[in-house]
């Protein structure tokens, strides 16, 4: 139990404070506590999980972007999210190379400008696949050709369904190209001190690697960020897996009720076109069959199962014995 201070000992307590023998707890001057300013005009528009969910949308961007870049130009290519930043537009433009290539474009229905930014070598290497190359091309520090320019932007172009398939659960955007620039002076899609969402992702096409990044000023996405959530993101999925489902049903549901037309081949004989002309009524034609071997049943043209003819109910009929097998396959 704690002592109870008597009033001598407490005059004595600070009697001692007063003459220094005791120092006295000063309070932290306040100007001297730590704070951190606020810088207005870098404002931040997006939270961490915007910042999640925008992730997860170039994550799907990279994955169907890879693939038809890579069908395209015949080789193995491979894109990744690094980091998802919100940044002046300045900041972006002097953190890229001075000769770079920039793919402007315009995302519609949204109002404004949005730019595909890559270095030189993976735009090259893009080239060089896409003629016809290995990709081991001698790269020169210098700006696209006018030819240069009108391919690669047939080539980025594989870029277009890519992004509209990867927004699709928030937009229904559809990009359009404008022009490609090598130089970032000519390019001027947002104010300097205006914020930009920069999406960094790596490429790798063929054996070159470089980074890509993707520039959106945010008063483009200032409608749909609010939509920008994980709950109307999972929401969303999981509505258009149950509407994929019902889809799926009903696809089924039609080609189990759709008609075909099956057929069975009796035999076919070689003809010389002389004796095509000559056959008359009661002319005795050979065929190649036996008939002891199984006949092939088809279905619309394409051989599904062998089987044995014969009579059901006064109609011809076919017993089907085994499913049709390729012999060519074995040879």
């Amino acid at each position: 139990m704690s002592k109870v201070l008597s009033q001598e000992e407490i005059d004595h307590l600070l009697a001692s404070v007063h003459d220094g023998t005791i120092p006295s707890v000063v309070s932290p001057d306040v100007s001297e506590q730590r704070f951190t300013t606020y810088d207005f005009r870098r404002a931040l528009h997006f939270s961490k999980d915007h910042f999640r969910v925008i992730r997860r949308v170039f994550e799907q961007f990279a994955r169907q972007f890879s693939n038809r870049l890579g069908a395209r130009l015949r080789t193995v290519t491979s894109m990744q999210v690094e980091s998802v930043d919100e940044l002046p537009y300045e900041e972006f433009m002097a953190s890229i190379p001075r000769l770079t290539v920039l793919q402007v474009m315009e995302l519609h229905p949204l109002q404004g400008r949005a730019a595909l930014e890559m270095n030189m070598q993976l735009a090259f290497a893009m080239l060089d696949f896409f003629m016809g190359g290995s990709g081991q091309h001698r790269y020169v520090e210098r700006e696209l050709t006018d030819i240069e320019n009108k391919l690669l932007g047939n080539v980025l172009s594989e870029m277009k369904p890519a992004f509209s398939e990867a927004w699709a659960m928030f937009l229904n955007v559809r990009p359009v190209f404008n022009s490609i620039e090598c130089n970032p002076h000519f390019v001027q899609i947002a104010t300097p001190n205006e914020s930009v969402l920069v999406v960094t992702m790596q490429m790798k096409v063929g054996d070159t690697t470089g980074l890509v990044n993707m520039c959106i000023p945010y008063i483009i996405l200032e409608d749909i960020v609010p939509k920008l959530t994980a709950r109307s993101y999972y929401t969303t999925s999981k509505t258009e897996n149950s509407e994929l489902i019902a889809h799926e049903g009903l696809l089924a549901r039609h080609v189990r009720n759709s008609s075909l037309k099956l057929s069975v081949l009796l035999g076919t004989t070689p003809l010389p076109m002389k004796e095509v002309l000559d056959l008359e009524q009661g002319d005795v034609i050979t065929l190649d069959q036996s008939i002891h071997a199984p006949l092939t049943l088809f279905s619309d043209g394409v051989p599904i199962f062998l089987g044995n003819i014969g009579l059901s109910k006064s109609h011809f009929a076919l017993k089907i014995s085994e499913a049709w097998k390729d012999v060519t396959e074995n040879e």
